[in-house]
């Protein structure tokens, strides 16, 4: 089974019904009981970790290509789908984690630029030292790109992820997980996918402004939590610095409540203040910006395979990715409680709406207000839909307080 955080999906509108719901180029599907007129076509896993993200400054090596794997695929779409029935104009990418990722650099991305989507939501250190470890010590750019070229591919990649054990942040941070999308160097004849750090671009407006809906888990950090991940670029100093910040808010808790708290202070630092801060920029934007939280504890649970492998802390709800669960149909998935399916219904309902309008409908009284520079309503998608204001409030107001901004504590 692929996870979904590798690939994004694209949701393209037809005028045919019915339609096939089970378009797919890999092993998930969308839950045929649901299924609406939205043609569902997810991308195949793009190319990821070191073939995906290479990038070794002053060879020929064209960085990105992960992310240029999934320009292809929009494109093709773009000059396609209409053969198909679809609305070639009426195309929604769709991505979780990693994809979720790869969907916000599309939105700052010249060339993903006139591809017409809407939108759900380092260096080259890592190289050189991976072609150390592989057996090649140069300072040459292009001696070490021509050597690793000459390398099967599988050794290649056994040479990354033996450097990555769970659990171990300095292996993390000097794994593959360090490749990743990059600021792009001149290769001639390559298009680049992106110039600047994507923060950079999202103040200056630099933005391919679309419907947008955004959105996080109740439990972010219980999965990074349970591995004992940090932050990839998180140092002792560093750690030190903010340890002595947090110490200084009075911030103390009891041996009792320690997993709580870390699940927390691990899911903002990994995942909820960066989404937060990416959401208040997107609301330069002249088109809608939706933001959910996801807090519904059911039985649909995305990550149970990988939770099963990994040290885990004691702590219920939603982790990262689970709401996925409720998304896709996974294989050897329960029939789900009532409350599930409804669930399940909703989001879908909403997706789909979302895909064909632009407007996320949530089928009730409840209606999805946009979020503005003013003010930052969200969904709360429960066994009941509700809105609420100012997500976690207290939180990013004090990881603002003691100086935490995820724009300078990204990797790029």
């Amino acid at each position: 089974m692929y996870f979904a955080e590798t690939a994004i999906s694209m949701h393209i509108r037809t005028s045919n019904s019915p339609v096939l719901d089970n378009l797919a180029l890999h092993e998930t599907r969308a839950s045929a009981n649901y299924a609406t007129e939205i043609v569902s076509l997810p991308v195949s896993p793009h190319t990821l970790l070191v073939s995906g993200f290479f990038s070794l400054n002053g060879s020929d090596i064209s960085p990105n290509a992960g992310m240029k794997d999934q320009v292809a695929a929009l494109r093709w779409v773009k000059q396609n789908i209409a053969k198909f029935g679809g609305n070639p104009n009426k195309v929604t990418i769709f991505g979780e984690s990693a994809g979720a990722a790869s969907v916000q650099y599309h939105l700052l991305s010249e060339m993903s630029k006139v591809l017409d989507f809407w939108a759900f939501t380092k260096s080259s250190s890592a190289s050189i030292e991976l072609g150390e470890y592989l057996g090649l010590k140069t300072s040459n750019p292009q001696e070490m790109a021509d050597y690793l070229r000459s390398l099967p591919a599988d050794r290649i990649m056994m040479g990354a992820l033996s450097q990555f054990k769970m659990g171990n942040p300095d292996s993390i941070r000097q794994s593959s997980l360090s490749f990743v999308p990059s600021i792009e160097y001149d290769v001639p004849g390559e298009e680049k996918f992106l110039t600047d750090h994507p923060f950079n671009l999202l103040r200056e407006g630099k933005v391919n402004y679309v419907p947008h809906i955004i959105g996080v888990n109740l439990r972010e950090g219980k999965m990074f939590a349970g591995a004992n991940a940090l932050p990839l670029n998180a140092s002792e100093e560093s750690g030190l610095r903010g340890a002595r910040r947090v110490m200084r808010a009075q911030l103390f808790i009891t041996a009792t409540e320690g997993d709580q708290y870390l699940q927390r202070i691990v899911g903002d630092l990994t995942i909820n203040v960066g989404v937060y801060e990416v959401a208040k920029l997107l609301t330069l934007s002249p088109e809608p910006v939706y933001f959910y939280h996801f807090v519904y504890d059911g039985g649909f649970y995305y990550m149970e395979p990988l939770l099963k492998m990994m040290p885990m802390i004691n702590v219920e709800g939603p982790t990262h990715t689970d709401d996925i669960g409720y998304i896709f149909y996974q294989p050897g998935e329960t029939e789900g409680s009532p409350e599930d399916l409804k669930v399940r219904e909703n989001i879908i309902n909403m997706w789909s709406s979302f895909a064909e309008t632009g407007v996320p409908e949530t089928g009730t009284e409840v209606k999805w207000t946009p979020i503005s520079a003013s003010s930052f309503p969200y969904l709360n998608i429960d066994t009941e839909l509700n809105m609420e204001e100012n997500f976690e409030k207290e939180k990013m107001q004090f990881w603002n307080e003691i100086g935490y901004h995820s724009v300078d504590n990204r990797m790029l």
